[in-house]
C-alpha cells in the first residue's frame, strides 16, 4: 500500500481497520487514551458529524450556493433531530439530503 511510518504504529481491529493508539495530555496530571482509525482517514466517503452547528451552517451554504459536493451527515438520530429542528426553524433544507450521497442517514 503506502510506505508510511504511521502504519508501523498501527494495529488492526476486529473489523480489519488500522488503529493508532495515542495518549494525549489533558493537563499536568491527566492523560486520555484515544484511538484513531487510520483506515477511515485514507478512504473517501460519506462525511459524518455530531456537530449540529456545522450541519446548520452547511444547510445555509447549500441554500445560497446549491448542493454541496460532500455534505456532512448526522452521526446519529439525536444529532439529526437537533439539526433538523434548527434547520426547519430557518426554513432551510438539510444539505445532506441534496448532496451526492445516495444512502440512508440515521
Amino acid at each position: 500500500m503506502y510506505d508510511l511510518a504511521i502504519f508501523e504504529e498501527c494495529e488492526r481491529n476486529k473489523d480489519g481497520d488500522l488503529i493508532k493508539k495515542e495518549r494525549l495530555k489533558v493537563d499536568a496530571n491527566t492523560w486520555n487514551d484515544k484511538e484513531i482509525n487510520v483506515s477511515s482517514l485514507l478512504r473517501p466517503g460519506k462525511r459524518k458529524s455530531h456537530n449540529v452547528r456545522q450541519l446548520v451552517i452547511e444547510a445555509r451554504i447549500a441554500d445560497k450556493s446549491g448542493p454541496l459536493d460532500n455534505p456532512a451527515f448526522p452521526t446519529d438520530s439525536d444529532t439529526a433531530d437537533a439539526a433538523l429542528e434548527r434547520i426547519d426553524a430557518e426554513d432551510l433544507e438539510p444539505a445532506w439530503l441534496s448532496g451526492p450521497y445516495d444512502g440512508d442517514y440515521p
